[in-house]
Formats: C-alpha cells, structure tokens, sequence
C-alpha cells in the first residue's frame, strides 16, 4: 500500500481508536459508579470466563490481558479478596498456579453485564453512521 490507501488505512485505525476510547471510557465511569471492579480487572474475569473450566495459569492470564505477571498477580489479588476469583495449585507442577472464576465471579459478571450493556449501546448510539462513515473517510 502506499499514498492514499495508507492514508486511509491509518485513518480507519486512528477512527477505530477514537470510538474504542470513547466506549472504554463509558465502560470506566460505569464500573465507577457502580463501585464495581476496575476495567483491567473486567478484563481478567471476562478472560476467565472465556476459559476451558473458568480457569487459566497466571502467565497465560497476563498474556492474553497483555499485562505484566506482576499486574496481573496484583489485579488477582484484588479479585480474590472479592471472592471473584481463587488460586489453586497445578497437580502436576508446584511451580504453576492457576487462576480460577469462582461462582461469586460468575454472578458478579452477569450483574456488570446488566449494567454495561446500556452504557455500551448508548455510547455506540452516539456516534451515527455517517460520523463514522465521515471519520472513516477523513484526514487527522
């Protein structure tokens, strides 16, 4: 690609962006106000929901949330003091420990569920189609 369909490109990528950050931040001040978990721990548990068995080896939990194992152990920490999430030991291995989605966790996503899905369509709804058509199409 190059001239106009990398400028396009890039200006569909910085488009995509712009409508993430807009939805993330109404997801934020949501989870906010419902003193709820933070997004980054969403992140986990919606991970751990996505799991064979609602459970995962912390590594592999902090890569797929594209964190750090230190972050990640620090947001499991938190979780676990919530009862969302516990650690249990690998049989095989003393080394791995896995992250597991309690059924506390499993109610509380259907709870944050209920409560962002409006926040989401609404933030969705405020951008119409031809915004997007006209972000898409525009220079930064």
């Amino acid at each position: 690609m190059t001239g106009a369909s990398d400028e396009s490109a890039v200006n569909a990528w910085l488009a995509l962006d712009r409508l993430h950050c807009l939805v993330a931040s109404a997801v934020s001040d949501a989870l906010a106000v419902h003193d709820s978990v933070c997004a980054e721990e969403l992140a986990l548990l919606q991970l751990l929901r996505e799991a064979h068995d609602g459970r995962m080896r912390m590594s592999e939990l902090a890569d797929a949330a594209r964190t750090t194992n230190s972050r990640a152990t620090r947001l499991v920490d938190r979780l676990e003091v919530r009862g969302h999430v516990a650690r249990e030991a690998c049989g095989d291995d003393r080394r791995v420990v896995f992250a597991r989605l309690t059924e506390e966790g499993r109610r509380a996503l259907t709870e944050i569920d209920a409560a962002l899905a409006p926040v989401i369509h609404e933030a969705l709804a405020s951008v119409t189609a031809r915004q997007w058509a006209t972000e898409l199409s525009s220079t930064p």
